[in-house]
């Protein structure tokens, strides 16, 4: 084996091609957007406050919206550490907003 193989690694190449990548798969496959989910969890009858699990959260983007929209609390996993760091930024970013600061 030539070189070992970094997880991490090949996702820090990924927003390079991310654009791209969405388009051939929006072609390919015209996969629901997020949106779908939010309607269909929407329609769901949870109670407030209600626990959401994003297994492959990413970014964790649909998790904040989730966590946002209908004040779930969110858990978003990942298994790439550099996506954990920038959903807990974001997260870090939402709060202060949400506390007024």
């Amino acid at each position: 084996m030539g070189n070992p193989f970094s997880l991490d690694e090949f996702y820090d190449g990924c927003p390079q091609i991310e654009e791209e990548f969405q388009t051939e798969l929006d072609d390919s496959l015209n996969p629901r957007s997020p949106d779908f989910l939010f309607q269909l969890v929407g329609d769901l009858p949870l109670a407030h406050a209600a626990c959401a699990l994003d297994v492959g959260c990413g970014e964790g983007q649909d998790t904040l919206r989730l966590a946002e929209r209908f004040n779930f609390r969110a858990t978003g996993v990942d298994p790439v550490e550099r996506h954990i760091a920038v959903a807990n930024n974001a997260l870090v970013t939402v709060t202060l907003i949400w506390l007024g600061a």
